[in-house]
């Protein structure tokens, strides 16, 4: 069931001890859409506490100390706590794994394969980002956005539409950025923080990365296994792989951009980005994962070299 954005404000207020969770493997827009949706509820005096799957990676790390979070591995649910939000996530199985509750769960996503899994629904397609829609949302609630929110939602909008662009920037999204512009948020600064800042290891992980990516299908699918020893050998992370199907998307020719992480034995993530007409998220759904239809991912467990072989087969069915 799909429910007004007046009847998600409406049962937040409701509430006055809140848990707020995003997607495993949290990017800018769903950190920055829970942390702009935590501070606005903690200023109308509400207990908020935010939970994450693990530590924060690098691109992130300019948020480490903004928040006391909360991770799973030794979180509970208190008697007092009344509502879980959920953002930016498609299903319930692509948030961090919480303990067994019985909550009501309002759900506020923009990702066209989502689930509607909350008992509260709020999906709209046509956001850039999460964070477009807490901005909205918070306008609906009253609740004046003030700097520090206003920085938490252009962090999220930037990083969801790639500092603009991606397919996703439109002018609803602009004329918003307009407005956190005037508010006196500083652009430049977090596009250097969050996606023009990296670490060493990971700029030698590109560089094994692009001497061993192969191409597909008369070069309209460029795609890359990273297996551990490849990252031993950069010593590198999981943390640093992130927008590697981004970047082989991005070369000449190329429809599709595909990373094929080993983030352990048995254990593979699926990257998947293109450009014009490929719909990535049909493909990832395959693999039980989702996401956007120029940008998608998945996790499945499986053999490393039968995996890459059926992702490839299935993308090419759409090339066909």
């Amino acid at each position: 069931m799909m429910n007004s954005l007046k009847e998600i404000a409406d049962t937040i207020a409701k509430y006055n001890q809140v848990v707020i969770c995003g997607h495993i493997d949290p990017d800018g827009d769903c950190l920055g859409s829970m942390l702009a949706l935590g501070t606005a509820l903690k200023k109308q005096g509400k207990k908020v506490r935010l939970v994450l799957e693990r530590t924060l990676p690098d691109n992130l790390s300019p948020l480490e100390e903004d928040w006391d979070y909360c991770y799973t591995d030794d979180f509970v649910f208190e008697p007092e706590d009344q509502l879980l939000i959920v953002l930016d996530s498609g299903a319930l199985d692509r948030i961090p794994e919480l303990p067994p509750h019985k909550l009501p769960i309002i759900n506020i996503d923009h990702h066209m394969s989502n689930t509607f899994f909350g008992d509260y629904n709020y999906v709209d397609e046509r956001a850039a980002a999460a964070g477009e829609i807490v901005y909205l949302l918070l306008e609906e609630m009253g609740i004046e956005i003030d700097q520090k929110i206003g920085y938490y939602i252009a962090v999220s909008i930037i990083s969801d539409t790639g500092c603009f662009r991606y397919s996703n920037t439109n002018p609803r999204i602009l004329r918003l950025m307009a407005d956190l512009l005037e508010m006196g948020i500083d652009t430049a600064s977090i596009y250097k923080d969050f996606l023009a800042s990296h670490p060493l290891r990971k700029i030698r992980l590109r560089g094994l990365v692009y001497s061993r990516m192969k191409t597909a299908f008369d070069g309209r699918v460029a795609w890359v296994v990273i297996d551990q020893e490849m990252l031993k050998e950069a010593g590198a992370t999981v943390d640093d792989t992130g927008s590697i199907s981004s970047e082989l998307r991005d070369i000449k020719g190329v429809e599709v951009g595909v990373s094929i992480l080993e983030r352990e034995p048995g254990l593979i993530q699926l990257g998947l980005r293109s450009n014009d007409y490929v719909p990535v998220n049909e493909v990832a759904m395959i693999f039980g994962g989702g996401g956007h239809l120029r940008a998608a991912g998945a996790r499945v467990r499986g053999d490393l070299e039968e995996i890459s072989k059926k992702v490839l087969q299935k993308i090419g069915e759409y090339l066909e």
